[in-house]
């Protein structure tokens, strides 16, 4: 594997983490604000659906350019 490899794979697993991170930061604000796990829980869900919509119309717009 190249030097390329590691760098790519470092700052895909740094990113991740980052996000990781970010969204427990989030979380944690948002249940100790508001005393509700239902909507803490709601931020990990807008994300999740986030994501897995863009994973599905990526393939989609990508056949058109």
């Amino acid at each position: 594997m190249t030097q390329r490899f590691y760098l790519l794979a470092a700052s895909q697993v740094t990113a991740n983490v980052g996000f990781v991170l970010y969204t427990m930061a989030v979380t944690f604000y948002i249940k100790e604000n508001t005393g509700s796990t239902a909507l803490a829980s709601m931020i990990t869900m807008t994300s999740l659906l986030a994501r897995f919509l863009s994973g599905l119309s990526v393939p989609l717009l990508a056949r058109y350019v």
